[in-house]
């Protein structure tokens, strides 16, 4: 029983967390630009959906609305 967990790799969670949170984030700018939501409705959304603060969440859009795929 002692090498069960022998060859486990350390698996961090919170870092999952961000990285799935940040594509999430990506995928709802790109589909509302695609969409043609305005640039503003876009941003206020995004701060209320993921609760982001004003700075943070013009951060995300000059990240990926300007983005061509």
């Amino acid at each position: 029983m002692g090498d069960f967990f022998a060859h486990f790799k350390g698996y961090d969670v919170q870092a999952v967390r961000r990285e799935v949170r940040e594509e999430g984030i990506e995928k709802f700018i790109k589909g509302t630009k695609h969409l043609s939501v305005t640039r503003e409705k876009t941003k206020e959304t995004l701060m209320q959906e993921y609760e982001l603060e004003e700075g943070v969440a013009e951060e995300k859009m000059l990240k990926y609305w300007i983005q061509e795929d």
